[in-house]
């Protein structure tokens, strides 16, 4: 019983990012279109309420997220 606790441990560290992409893609579209657009309005208020959305890419918007998450 122990083995068997360790190889699914293993395996799942090992398949870890193919997991989460299984899961995001069994969700459903409207739970994904809110977050995207969550994530992009945050990204333009607040302290960086002077960014146009048009100026700002996913990879800021994702950074001040995290920020504001800490």
């Amino acid at each position: 019983m122990r083995m068997m606790y360790w190889r699914i441990k293993f395996w799942i560290r090992r398949n870890r990012e193919k997991l989460y992409m299984w899961f995001i893609w069994k969700l459903p579209r409207s739970l994904m279109y809110f977050a995207v657009i969550r994530v992009w309005a945050h990204g333009t208020q607040h302290q960086w309420g002077t960014t146009a959305p048009n100026d700002l890419t996913w990879e800021e918007a994702l950074k001040r997220w995290d920020i504001e998450r800490e």
